[in-house]
């Protein structure tokens, strides 16, 4: 991810990620069944994601179903793991993630970030 892209807002760079969850068929693959609301506090912003069919999109409102999974994390976190400086299971060890929510459900979007992480870093 370029510095351009990093001077983004919290809601633009998670757009960005979905996005790009959206066009890798494996990410695609890892969601199909598994219709999910994932709710995220970065420094207070209050983003959800949402996957349906295998795709996902990002709500700035909450979702009709109360997210399974919660995660708190800070901007400086949310920069660091989009630029490939820590990776989510890291960030989750180190205190710098916090979640609740079925562990499960915890590793699939982990599996997702990381997955979309890695198409970042490679385009």
């Amino acid at each position: 991810m370029t510095r351009q892209q990093l001077g983004r807002t919290v809601a633009q760079k998670v757009f960005l990620l979905v996005e790009i969850a959206n066009s890798v068929r494996p990410i695609s693959f890892m969601l199909r069944g598994r219709d999910r609301s994932f709710g995220l506090n970065v420094d207070g912003e209050q983003l959800f994601i949402v996957t349906t069919g295998g795709y996902a999109q990002v709500l700035l409102s909450s979702p009709p179903q109360r997210p399974q999974v919660s995660f708190g994390l800070t901007e400086q976190t949310l920069d660091l793991l989009i630029a490939g400086r820590i990776s989510p299971l890291t960030a989750k060890l180190t205190g710098r993630l916090n979640s609740t929510g079925p562990t499960a459900d915890i590793l699939l979007f982990a599996a997702v970030v990381t997955a979309c992480l890695k198409r970042v870093r490679k385009g």
